[in-house]
């Protein structure tokens, strides 16, 4: 329920952040490491391994449950981290790496790592088959954490806040930048003001990443000018080898409002879309390797990003609403609504409550009714960044 759920913030703020940052012990009555104990799992006793993800809410969310599951319930633990979700079903399953050639005869025990936090795979088509070809071992989705995730294009406080000072219209939804009727350009980055230097090519990133993509687009949309042909299929059409560019400012581009995405080109299936739709004067751009950050800290306008995450959330980002998900036309590749929120999920190692284990049963109902709820973690992030900053500031002196 709401009232026996781990969602109450004061309380996680004081369990959490001083463990996250200081190391510390948090329990006033923790149990003792000595008088702690290991789980054993495919006949080998272990501490209980928590597979994280190199992202801040699922590292909270690994803490959270490894300060219960030691100080509180008393098992030894320990840490290991990944990059992305796709990891979580492949380490769980005691799989060498994430792409074995032989499931069956490759992920096998002893599986040393037994939960993990907060995956972003829903609906990803790989699960089934591998779950079913892992067997026995395949790990066990334990559902929705509580809170969850969303991607698309935000806009950050400043750009939006002059906006509706002006205008009375804030830049969060997607009519307030129909270039027919609106001039969003006077308040947030244009193209003009972006250094090129920042940016990927197409061909670096979104093309050749998503080689179907500028073929999606134009059945989608019927924008020819938006593609072009290369070795027999069409992709994104780039100005200048780096800036995707809606139809509503093909004529002065410089004066395009700048959307920076990161990685090989996220979100690229849906932003151009929606722009073309919509009759956003938007530009669409990936940033160079370790510049996503960086670069959008600096443009402080229109990104491509998520939540939960830490990265911008001092300059409080507000996701630009569009017409609710269809999720019809998704299916038919079409990308004129919002995406749809996305369940984020916690997993556990198979058989922990099997005979396959022994002294599993207690982590594994812990882990199975953390709740979180998203203003929670907000809260989180926000007073872990300000610890993260005094203690930088505390070990400068």
């Amino acid at each position: 329920s709401q009232q026996s759920s781990l969602a109450m913030t004061p309380w996680l703020y004081l369990l959490v952040l001083p463990w996250v940052i200081f190391g510390q012990h948090c329990l006033p009555d923790a149990i003792p490491e000595a008088d702690r104990m290991n789980i054993t799992l495919d006949g080998y006793s272990m501490p209980l391994g928590i597979w994280q993800l190199s992202w801040d809410t699922s590292l909270i969310m690994g803490k959270i449950f490894g300060i219960l599951v030691s100080e509180m319930l008393g098992y030894h633990i320990r840490y290991g981290t990944g990059s992305g979700s796709f990891s979580i079903v492949w380490t769980l399953g005691g799989c060498p790496s994430t792409t074995p050639s032989d499931i069956q005869a490759e992920c096998r025990p002893p599986r040393r790592w037994h939960f993990s936090f907060e995956s972003w795979q829903q609906g990803r088509t790989y699960l089934p088959p591998t779950l079913l070809a892992m067997g026995q071992y395949a790990p066990i989705n334990l559902g929705s954490g509580g809170y969850t995730g969303f991607q698309g294009l935000f806009v950050m406080s400043p750009p939006s806040v002059a906006s509706q000072a002006a205008t009375g219209l804030p830049l969060t939804y997607f009519s307030h930048f129909n270039a027919s009727w609106f001039r969003p350009q006077r308040f947030a980055m244009i193209v003009g003001e972006v250094n090129m230097s920042r940016l990927s090519r197409c061909s670096e990133s979104v093309n050749s990443a998503y080689p179907l993509l500028g073929q999606e687009y134009y059945d989608a949309t019927g924008d020819k000018d938006g593609v072009e042909l290369q070795d027999g299929r069409n992709i994104l059409k780039c100005w200048e080898e780096k800036w995707w560019v809606a139809p509503s400012c093909r004529g002065n581009i410089s004066d395009c409002l700048a959307v920076v995405t990161g990685g090989s080109g996220w979100g690229m299936y849906e932003l151009p879309q929606q722009a073309f739709f919509h009759n956003m004067p938007l530009a669409f751009a990936t940033a160079a390797a370790k510049q996503y950050v960086p670069l959008n800290r600096d443009l402080q306008s229109l990104l491509y990003w998520w939540t939960p995450d830490a990265s911008f959330i001092d300059f409080d980002p507000e996701r630009v609403l569009f017409p609710t998900h269809d999720a019809q036309e998704f299916r038919r590749g079409i990308y004129r609504s919002m995406p749809s929120d996305v369940v984020l999920t916690n997993w556990a190692a198979g058989g922990l409550d099997s005979e396959m284990a022994q002294d599993a049963e207690g982590p594994l109902a812990l882990a199975s009714n953390m709740q979180l709820f998203n203003s929670d973690m907000v809260g989180l992030l926000k007073e872990n960044q300000k610890l993260d900053i005094a203690d930088g500031e505390m070990r400068a002196r």
